[in-house]
C-alpha cells in the first residue's frame, strides 16, 4: 500500500475504529490472554495486527503509533534485531521510512481545522541504566521524529512519562506506566480531533437495538442522517466514507501550489460491514465509491482500550529484539563489555469518542527497554503476605500503632 497522507489517515482514523492487543504486564495495563491466530500472508501491517484482535470485546489500536514506536527502537538497533522490526512494519528500508515519517509529522502540523498531533520521546532511567543514549541515536530520533531525549530517575520516572503522555494526548490518556523498573522508554503519542464535514443532528439521535457478536440485543443511542454520501457495496463489503472538515496548507515554503498534496490530503472515517477475517486495507483500496443517497444510522460510541502487545508482535515476526541474549541495540547506547539491552514490554493504550459533532481519538505506544550489566543481577527474594500478619507503626522509637491483618475484606 502506498504510504500517502490519505493512506496513513485511513490507517489511523479508520482501522482504529475496528482494532487492538496482549502479555505479562506490570505497567498500568492489565494482562490480556493472547491467542495466536493465522496471519493473512498478503495483509499489511494494520491487517496483520487486526487478525490477532480479541473476538469478545470492543477494541481499537493505532498502527501508526505502534510503527513509530518500533521505528524509534529500530533506529537504535543493528543486525537481525533491526531487520526484524523493519520487515514487520512493512518498510523497504529504515532510511526511507524515517523520511516518510518526518514528512508525515510535518504535514499533519499544517492542518488548521483537523487537530493531529504526533509526539515522540525517549527516556533513560539513570538510576537503573548505567548508560545514556548515544549522540548519534539522539540526533536521528530528533531529526526524523522530533523526539527529545530525556533523563529520569526512579523518583520521578513514572510521573514524568505519564505527565508527558497526559499532555500529548490532551488528557485523554493519562498514564501508560505504573512503575520505574526499566532502563529506557521509547514513547509515541498521537492525538486526533476532527469535526464531521456534515454533522449529525443531535435531535435525530435516538435509541435503537444493537445486536452484539454474541447475539445479545442492547438498546443504545444511534446517530441518524439522510443525504448523499460516498458509498460502496460489493460482494465482500459495504462501506460508508464520512469526511472530516479539513484545511491542510497546500502552499509550500516557496509559495508554490501543490496539487498532488491537495489530492492526497483528506481525512475521513470509513464504516465497514464485512465478514470476519477480511483484509480491511484491501477492501478500502478496492472500494468503488459513488455519491449515493443514504439513510445512515450508526452508534454513538466511546472505546478505551489497553494491552501489552509483545506476544502479538512476536507472532508477527519480531522475536530477536525481545531476546535478552540476542537483541542488539548497540546503536542506541554505547554498552560496556558484557552488557545487554532488550525490549521488555510494548504497551499500547487508545481512546476514541464518536458523537454528532465528530471524533476525538488518542493513542500511546511505549516500548519499555530493560538491560543487564556484565555483573549478574541478584535474584530478588520473594516475600508474599498471603497469610495473617501483624503490623507496627513506630515514630522516634515509640510504637504508635500495632495490629494484625488476618481476614481479607
Amino acid at each position: 500500500m502506498k504510504m500517502t497522507i490519505k493512506t496513513i489517515l485511513i490507517i489511523v482514523l479508520v482501522l482504529s475504529f475496528t482494532v487492538l492487543l496482549a502479555g505479562c504486564v506490570k505497567k498500568v495495563i492489565e494482562k490480556n490472554e493472547f491467542v495466536a491466530k493465522p496471519i493473512p500472508t498478503t495483509a499489511g501491517f494494520a491487517d496483520k495486527l487486526n487478525s490477532q484482535m480479541p473476538d469478545d470485546k470492543n477494541y481499537m489500536f493505532s498502527p501508526l503509533s505502534i510503527k513509530m514506536a518500533l521505528a524509534l527502537a529500530a533506529n537504535g538497533a543493528d543486525g537481525q534485531t533491526r531487520e526484524q522490526i523493519v520487515k514487520a512494519i512493512g518498510a523497504e528500508n529504515l532510511d526511507e521510512f524515517n523520511e516518510s515519517m518526518a514528512s508525515l509529522i510535518k504535514a499533519f502540523g499544517k492542518s488548521d481545522k483537523l487537530k493531529i498531533n504526533v509526539s515522540n520521546g525517549v527516556f533513560v532511567n539513570t538510576d537503573n541504566c548505567p548508560f545514556d543514549f548515544s549522540d548519534e541515536y539522539k540526533k536521528v530520533v530528533k531529526k526524523y521524529y522530533d523526539a527529545e531525549a530525556k533523563q529520569v530517575k526512579n523518583s520521578n520516572a513514572v510521573k514524568t512519562i505519564n505527565s508527558w503522555v497526559d499532555k500529548n494526548t490532551k488528557g485523554k490518556i493519562k498514564e501508560i506506566i505504573s512503575d520505574n523498573d526499566f532502563w529506557a522508554a521509547l514513547v509515541n503519542a498521537i492525538y486526533f480531533k476532527g469535526a464531521w464535514e456534515d454533522e449529525f443532528s443531535e435531535r435525530a439521535t435516538a435509541p435503537d437495538i444493537f445486536t452484539s457478536a454474541d447475539g445479545q440485543k442492547t438498546e443504545i443511542d444511534f446517530m441518524n442522517r439522510t443525504g448523499h454520501m460516498s458509498y460502496s457495496k460489493s460482494k465482500d463489503a459495504e462501506i460508508i466514507s464520512l469526511p472530516y472538515k479539513n484545511s491542510f496548507s497546500i502552499i509550500d515554503n516557496e509559495g508554490n501550489y501543490d496539487e498532488e498534496y491537495l489530492r492526497d490530503a483528506s481525512a475521513r472515517m470509513y464504516l465497514i460491514k464485512c465478514k470476519d477475517g477480511e483484509n480491511i486495507e484491501e477492501l478500502i483500496d478496492k472500494a468503488a465509491f459513488q455519491s449515493t443517497r443514504v439513510k445512515l444510522s450508526v452508534p454513538k460510541f466511546k472505546i478505551e482500550y489497553s494491552a501489552e502487545i509483545s506476544e502479538m508482535l512476536s507472532h508477527l515476526g519480531i522475536n530477536v529484539p525481545f531476546d535478552k541474549n540476542s537483541a542488539d541495540f548497540s546503536s542506541m547506547m554505547k554498552l560496556s563489555e558484557g552488557s545487554r539491552l532488550w525490549i521488555d514490554q510494548v504497551l499500547h493504550k487508545t481512546y476514541i469518542s464518536v458523537d454528532e459533532k465528530g471524533t476525538e481519538a488518542a493513542a500511546v505506544t511505549a516500548i519499555m527497554m530493560d538491560g543487564a550489566t556484565a555483573a549478574r543481577p541478584v535474584e530478588p527474594i520473594v516475600v508474599k503476605y498471603d497469610e495473617p500478619f501483624f503490623f507496627v507503626i513506630e515514630v522516634n522509637g515509640e510504637i504508635l500503632f500495632m495490629g494484625r491483618y488476618a481476614y481479607a475484606k
